[in-house]
């Protein structure tokens, strides 16, 4: 009767071996292991999974075995094809809940801020229950933005600031309906502004998120407005450049020479949404290391896609007017 179970067994381990040649031939920094989830009641298996590990970032998720089968196969079809460029969306997937991977780190390490944020996660929260926080004494209003003396116990803001926000957003949306009627204003243009918006704004919260008072206890976009106006801008923008460029790429497809530009252009911009959903993720979960990886991948991706841009502006013969304050500087997209 055990033989269904064992042959089950066997077959993930050999997959999971499988999967971990390819990460390492593709030097992935991603390594995978069979992980049973018990039940806290039985104590028995109820399921299980796969563990992912960014060895890089000091991260982890879990999928499901059908997952796993699903992305072993795409992993097998890069290796074979060996499409590098492809490789994120195999490892990667914007819709995976990445947590902090505790193993090897010291519980005693942890700040107060990074032990707030782990026990939030109930999968990891019983591996920090040693952890005592000292208890709040004195406690200041101060914003972590531009902040002189910051607190060790960070305020907490329990008004929203949301429908300012998307009052804000609201206005953009009808300025940027006037802008449209503008003589001269190309869809390039707006590719290029709404680019601009993506990077001074990813700029932005990861200079906050990096300021921020290491023994706060208060999540991130809790304490700071200016955060999440950033955040509504940039997706926003996104939103933008993915409906503008869907609509000039089909146009341009009839264009001789554009058609290579075209499919690279569109996973350059499906990468930033991804990348931009790493950030996000990473602030709200305070995992240092997803906000820096994201901000270097959105540095990368959004210099590339203006190159695209770039390109595709000549072969249509497009004008582009970008207006110097919304230039980007050199140095920061290298």
């Amino acid at each position: 009767m055990t033989s269904p179970l064992n042959w089950k067994s066997l077959k993930l381990s050999v997959m999971v071996k499988e999967a971990n040649t390819i990460s390492n031939a593709l030097g992935k920094n991603t390594v995978f292991c069979r992980h049973d989830k018990i039940d806290d009641k039985t104590g028995a298996v109820s399921s299980v999974q796969v563990q992912v590990r960014n060895i890089k970032l000091g991260i982890a998720t879990f999928w499901s075995l059908e997952k796993f089968e699903c992305k072993l196969a795409a992993m097998k079809e890069l290796y074979e094809s060996n499409d590098r460029n492809k490789a994120a969306d195999v490892f990667y997937d914007p819709a995976d809940e990445w947590e902090p991977d505790l193993l090897g780190t010291s519980v005693s390490s942890l700040s107060r801020r990074r032990s707030r944020s782990f026990m939030k996660n109930k999968r990891i929260s019983g591996c920090l229950s040693e952890i005592k926080l000292q208890p709040i004494q004195n406690i200041q209003t101060s914003y972590i933005s531009g902040s002189q003396n910051k607190s060790s116990i960070c305020p907490s803001f329990p008004e929203s600031f949301l429908p300012g926000i998307c009052k804000e957003s609201i206005s953009s949306a009808l300025d940027l309906l006037e802008q449209n009627h503008e003589v001269g204003k190309s869809i390039a243009d707006s590719l290029l502004t709404n680019l601009f918006i993506i990077f001074s704004g990813v700029s932005a919260i990861s200079k906050a998120y990096e300021q921020q008072d290491e023994e706060c206890q208060e999540n991130f976009f809790n304490l700071d407005p200016a955060a999440q106006s950033y955040s509504i801008r940039i997706i926003s923008a996104f939103d933008q450049i993915v409906v503008l460029s869907k609509l000039w790429l089909n146009n341009v497809q009839k264009c001789p020479g554009s058609i290579k530009v075209d499919e690279e252009m569109k996973r350059e911009i499906k990468n930033l949404g991804g990348y931009l959903q790493l950030l996000l993720q990473g602030c709200s979960s305070d995992i240092s290391s997803m906000v820096t990886e994201a901000w270097s991948k959105v540095n990368q991706t959004v210099k590339q896609t203006m190159k695209y841009i770039g390109h595709l502006a000549v072969v249509t013969t497009a004008d582009i007017s970008f207006p110097e304050e919304n230039n980007i500087p050199a140095s920061s997209l290298q």
